[in-house]
């Protein structure tokens, strides 16, 4: 027989995944409607990496900003800028530039945290 101290811990176990299901599917809606091509695509398990270790508002702050930073460089090979990559960013550019984002967040808000 499980005691009721027990019972809350599943209780609010099912909740937190509940939770972590829609803020996924958030992430995931978000994420395609700002990288919509095929090559962007990454899989469930990235944003459960993601919310694991970072805010839900950093992600989403990120996914903006790597959305412009997207932007800008196809932007810069378009026009033929001196400081433009010599192809277009891929999946793993991008990834890994959202994730810095995510970073500088949590770092800036753990260092403001601290001032308090």
């Amino acid at each position: 027989m499980i005691d009721k101290q027990m019972q809350e811990k599943i209780q609010h176990l099912r909740e937190r995944l509940e939770l972590q299901k829609e803020q996924v599917n958030v992430l995931r809606d978000l994420w395609n409607s700002l990288f919509s091509e095929a090559a962007f695509e990454i899989t469930q398990g990235q944003f459960l990496i993601w919310l694991r270790k970072y805010e839900f508002d950093h992600i989403v702050s990120s996914f903006e900003a790597g959305a412009d930073w997207l932007s800008t460089e196809v932007q810069k090979i378009e026009e033929g800028a001196e400081d433009a990559l010599a192809e277009p960013p891929g999946k793993i550019n991008l990834v890994k530039v959202v994730s810095k984002s995510m970073v500088n967040r949590k770092v800036i808000a753990e260092a403001k945290g601290r001032r308090k």
